[in-house]
């Protein structure tokens, strides 16, 4: 079984994942926010990678994405990567956002089945490095992924990674497991699972309804709680529940130093002190439920400017939560 991390776009940069790498402990894999290669480029540079670790570079082992939607600029992608040293790369069909899908990448490429199909054909004839594919059910029905998936099996994917939502969903409403459950059918052997991971017991259940499910992909249950992938691999010796479910995190002296080392290493990242103070409120915003804090916690997190503020702030939190 493996364990990866989804591409959290504008939260999971090499800066997080490479400290929380440092911190915790669970993940096999990671798939990056896609690289910044437009369609129709004709070459691109090293510094492309920046927010990739290269091979040998990281203690997980991290599958650049690529959002295409031009046969030519994925082929050129590919040179790249392959010169870089890189063994995979991941072709990124499920992104919701209404920009994307307007330039008709990421799920607004799943309506067409045949320029899909054609891409595939090209690329995978040429390419001297793996390919994987994360997708959604569908833009707008889940018939679109129903005509793709079966047509997949005669193509060598590294692996098939599916979020049971349409893309016109953004990450609202249910996931529709009645949906991966005809998706696996199709396809004839195990597709990667992901979407609404929140928690152990969230696993648990969704391992017992897809037992032949080898690879989990965990998004945004890792930000609120960094804990779940490491309680998801120990559950298989400890058989473990959310009864048993780690503490709030800020109760967790890993999780504080691993804030204070995250906040240290992204001092050289914002040129303000206001933007490195209002990605740290995004981050508890992610991790914490704010509502359970000390009363007036929140609305005195929201109100803080400086660093000096918030370790204020934080002194009289961690007494409190220590009492």
């Amino acid at each position: 079984m493996k364990i990866i991390l989804a591409p959290l776009e504008g939260v999971a940069d090499r800066t997080f994942r490479s400290c929380y790498y440092d911190h915790f402990r669970g993940l096999d894999e990671a798939l990056t926010p896609f690289l910044p290669i437009p369609d129709r480029v004709k070459r691109v540079p090293l510094r492309t990678f920046a927010e990739v670790a290269l091979p040998g570079e990281s203690k997980v082992r991290e599958i650049p994405q690529l959002l295409l939607s031009d046969e030519s600029a994925f082929l050129t992608a590919l040179g790249s990567l392959e010169r870089a040293g890189f063994d995979e790369v991941n072709w990124n069909l499920g992104c919701p956002s209404r920009g994307v899908i307007r330039k008709g990448k990421g799920s607004g490429l799943l309506p067409e089945t045949g320029k899909i199909l054609r891409i595939l054909d090209s690329v995978c004839s040429r390419a001297r490095i793996g390919i994987s594919l994360k997708i959604r059910l569908g833009l707008e029905k889940r018939e679109e992924s129903f005509r793709l998936i079966p047509e997949l099996k005669g193509y060598p994917l590294k692996s098939l990674t599916l979020h049971p939502r349409l893309g016109v969903q953004m990450y609202s409403g249910r996931v529709d497991l009645d949906g991966f459950e005809r998706a696996m059918d199709l396809y004839g052997r195990p597709i990667c699972y992901n979407g609404d991971i929140n928690s152990l017991d969230d696993f648990l259940a969704l391992k017992k309804r897809f037992p032949d499910v080898d690879r989990w992909m965990l998004g945004r249950g890792v930000l609120a709680d960094p804990f779940l992938p490491s309680r998801i691999v120990d559950d298989r010796v400890l058989g473990l529940d959310d009864s048993q479910a780690a503490d709030h995190p800020l109760k967790q002296r890993e999780f504080r130093y691993f804030l204070d080392d995250l906040l240290l290493r992204m001092e050289s990242r914002f040129h303000r002190e206001i933007a490195l103070v209002n990605y740290l409120k995004g981050i508890l915003i992610y991790t914490c439920n704010l509502n359970s804090m000390a009363e007036g916690f929140r609305e005195r997190l929201l109100r803080i400017k400086t660093i000096n503020e918030w370790n204020s702030l934080k002194a009289e939190l961690y007494d409190t939560l220590d009492q």
